[in-house]
């Protein structure tokens, strides 16, 4: 996770003609979503009921389509098979039984890769604080149920990753490339993984789209706020609004404006701790290395580090992040609302649909508002929990409409 593999999909996808000329197959025919379920159903991940019921059998018809490609190599890539415990990847490799199977892992500076993580978790409601989960790594070995501690094991561990699936493979077959820092080329990446799977890195004569999905620090956090608000509603009816609009579509454009977590001196310590570790446990697999360890600093830097006390975001910058957000948000749930009237949904009117929402028209708008109030954080994050809401239950509606339309033909 947070590796790079989003950056080398998209970047395949927009030269999938070029690659399958070259004798190179990816995305598969049922596009990159699809191997997303694949990867569920194998794994055996659990989740939302609409989810499992869509993964049900895609890792086996995944499987037929990756075997009976007439070219040199289909290319599968799932950031999620990193999961995989002994057991799992054992079931991944045995479903290749008579392929030339070669397996790849990307690796990143834990001190990159970590707070990205975290980042990215809170695009899947949860609520726990950038200082919290911090703590939760450094006492992983004392309270390994944590969910810091969990999620460090299933998406960071690389010496855990090694372990689980060099015990189905060989190492001869088994390849880890180092991500390059920022200040490396941004092509670095993509050369290194067509080194890997034996392709000239000039076939991908199109850029990969821009389509950013991180969200910065600060929004992280304002996001974090919201969804302790928003704990009552299913996760499988969450992601529809919280993250494929309100962080995917919104919320990224911010991104690279926005500063990242404050690491800590602890944190550094941490983070030079597990590339230290997994530097090791990389060497002495025998696996084939594409990049530098070096690339993993196990050594924390000189400079002055943050103080652990100072929060992640000031209120300024919420707020800022908030008033960004908040009429983007807000014309989505108006759209939904009109077309919730459309489709005769409700009896109501859009405009009295939303008519127990703030009456918020721009940023000056928003920012106006809640400075009134005596606590205007507080205020933002009340009021982007009812437009979210709000656009969450218009946009179940919308989709059980559609489901029932889709059944009835």
């Amino acid at each position: 996770m947070k590796t790079g593999t989003t950056h080398l999909q998209e970047l395949m996808v927009a030269n999938a003609d070029e690659l399958d000329s070259a004798g190179f197959r990816f995305p598969l025919n049922n596009g990159r979503y699809n191997q997303t379920l694949a990867v569920r159903d194998v794994l055996n991940m659990t989740g939302d009921p609409i989810t499992l019921k869509k993964s049900r059998g895609e890792w086996e018809r995944t499987v037929e389509r990756l075997t009976t490609y007439d070219g040199t190599a289909s290319i599968f890539s799932m950031e999620f098979l990193s999961f995989a415990n002994p057991r799992n990847a054992g079931r991944v490799v045995d479903s290749f039984e008579g392929s030339d199977l070669r397996l790849i892992l990307t690796v990143r500076d834990a001190a990159s890769a970590i707070p990205a993580q975290w980042q990215q978790a809170m695009q899947s409601q949860r609520t726990t604080s950038w200082r919290e989960f911090v703590e939760q790594l450094r006492a992983r070995e004392t309270d390994p149920s944590s969910w810091g501690a969990k999620t460090f094991r299933r998406t960071q561990d690389i010496p855990r990753m090694l372990d689980a699936w060099l015990a189905h493979v060989p190492p001869d077959r088994f390849t880890v490339i180092t991500v390059p820092p920022s200040s490396a080329p941004r092509s670095l990446l993509w050369e290194r993984f067509a080194a890997a799977v034996e392709l000239d890195p000039a076939v991908a004569v199109h850029e990969a789209p821009r389509n950013n999905e991180s969200i910065g620090a600060t929004s992280a956090e304002l996001l974090r706020r919201i969804n302790e608000n928003l704990m009552d509603i299913p996760i499988s009816d969450y992601r529809g609004t919280m993250r494929h609009v309100l962080a995917h579509r919104i919320l990224s454009d911010r991104a690279s404006a926005e500063g990242k977590a404050p690491l800590s001196a602890s944190f550094r310590e941490f983070a030079a701790e597990a590339n230290a570790r997994a530097r090791a446990a990389i060497a002495e697999s025998g696996v084939q290395v594409i990049g530098e360890l070096d690339d993993l600093p196990d050594e924390a830097p000189p400079s002055p580090p943050a103080d652990p006390d100072v929060p992640i975001a000031s209120d300024e910058d919420l707020l800022e992040a908030a008033a960004y957000a908040m009429p983007k948000i807000r014309r989505t749930v108006e759209q939904r609302a009109k077309q919730v009237r459309r489709d005769r949904l409700s009896s109501m009117s859009a405009r009295q649909i939303l008519s127990d929402l703030p009456k918020i028209r721009d940023e000056n708008d928003a920012l106006h508002r809640w400075k009134q109030s005596s606590d205007p954080t507080a205020a933002a994050v009340e009021d982007m929990t009812l437009v979210c809401r709000k656009g969450i239950t218009l946009g179940v509606e919308l989709r059980e409409a559609r489901e029932s339309r889709a059944a009835e033909a």
